[in-house]
């Protein structure tokens, strides 16, 4: 698979966030550009809704005080984004709709 690296690495990233050890400004650069490999990517269109979603957050976090509070904020979207990158590494069906059609609102 060719996003098997930009897949991994946003994963790990993600945990990274979720256990508080990758708040930077580094580490959602590093985020944002695996996310960006992934949006070029054709991926599974049932992911796509997801994919919007980590990118929405990287951008949304200019909004915050601090990034740890942008991801203390989105630590269940954090959750459920892990769960859904690891479901598209494994190839197995879509988890979510379109981000369009979600309207942002879990962001």
């Amino acid at each position: 698979m060719r996003h098997d690296k930009p897949l991994n690495q946003a994963r790990t990233i993600l945990e990274n966030m979720k256990k508080k050890e990758g708040t930077g400004e580094g580490t959602f650069l590093e985020l944002q550009s695996s996310i960006k490999m992934l949006k070029n990517d054709h991926l599974n269109d049932n992911f796509e809704g997801t994919i919007e979603e980590i990118d929405a957050f990287i951008d949304e976090r200019k909004n915050s005080a601090s990034n740890e509070e942008h991801i203390v904020y989105h630590s269940q979207n954090i959750s459920r984004w892990i769960e859904e990158l690891t479901m598209l590494n494994d190839e197995q069906s879509g988890v979510t709709i379109d981000y369009k059609q979600r309207g942002g609102r879990e962001i």
